[in-house]
């Protein structure tokens, strides 16, 4: 099982967080 810490309580909202982060890596590169 992940850790807690490093995924969200719902599955929806992990990759709602992961889309995010993936966008802010593209934006600065």
């Amino acid at each position: 099982l992940p850790d807690k810490g490093d995924q969200a309580a719902s599955p929806v909202e992990y990759s709602q967080r992961r889309r995010k982060c993936m966008d802010e890596k593209k934006a600065s590169a």
